[in-house]
């Protein structure tokens, strides 16, 4: 069971996970907790919004990781590789994709302002 103590920084997504679980109301809840009720109402919408807009990152226990989980696709007639694009969905939503003949000291570039996004 997560304790909630002034000073500590919260586990917000394991505090609301907790709450679901727990049966009390939401109210009842932060009371037991000592957490003020408008800040769990705030956390828990920002973090529906963040599952609605952003895949979920990939993170042990504990861990704060920024990978992304991806899916490889099987291409059952495969063109050579140097004839696939290369395609790059931001976490924004936005899809950028670019030759597969692109210099690679350019691509590093573009890579360097993808993150920054």
């Amino acid at each position: 069971m997560l304790e909630v103590r002034e000073n500590n920084a919260i586990d917000w997504p394991l505090l609301i996970a907790e709450q679901a679980k727990s049966g009390l109301s939401k109210a009842a809840f932060c009371r037991q907790k000592g957490v003020k009720t408008a800040h769990f109402y705030y956390q828990q919408m920002m973090q529906a919004k963040r599952k609605k807009n952003h895949p979920v990152p990939l993170q042990e226990k504990g861990s704060h990781s920024l990978l992304m989980p991806i899916e490889i696709k099987k291409i059952e007639n495969p063109k050579p590789i140097e004839a696939l694009p290369l395609r790059f969905l931001l976490k924004n939503g936005l899809e950028c994709i670019l030759p597969s003949a692109i210099d690679s000291k350019r691509l590093k570039e573009i890579i360097e302002v993808f993150i920054t996004c």
